[in-house]
Parts: structure tokens; C-alpha cells; sequence
């Protein structure tokens, strides 16, 4: 089992819920989910979701591999 934990500032981008309204920081990030998400299709604005930009503070990370290899 393996995990991360961000703690820091957070802040809304573009409009909430997003309906599409141009935002230039959104243009690439929109972009990369459509590619990967919608099969490379046009990014789809349903009207439920929105964009946060994390600044983080502190990262915390674990891995229990580790712990299964000694039993």
C-alpha cells in the first residue's frame, strides 16, 4: 500500500461549477484529461466540476512494500 498526502493553499480556477468560459491557465490541463480521459475527444463541460490549483506546504509519502517482503 502506497500513498501521498499534500497539505497546503488552495485555490479555485476558472468558474465553479466550469460551463467552459475561457481561462487560459486551464487551456493545457483541460487538454491532458481530454487526451487521456475522453480518448484525445474535445474536453466536456458538464456543469458539476470545477479546477483547484494546489500550492503545497508539506508532502507526506508512504510505501508498506517494504513490510510484506520481511514476513
Amino acid at each position: 500500500m502506497r500513498g501521498v498526502e499534500l497539505r497546503g493553499r488552495v485555490e479555485v480556477v476558472g468558474e465553479t461549477p466550469r460551463t467552459g468560459t475561457p481561462v487560459e491557465d486551464l487551456i493545457e490541463p483541460e487538454r491532458l484529461f481530454a487526451d487521456k480521459y475522453m480518448g484525445g475527444q474535445p474536453f466536456r463541460y458538464d456543469g458539476r466540476h470545477g479546477w483547484l490549483r494546489l500550492t503545497p506546504d508539506h508532502i507526506i509519502s508512504w510505501d508498506f512494500a517494504r513490510l510484506q517482503r520481511r514476513r
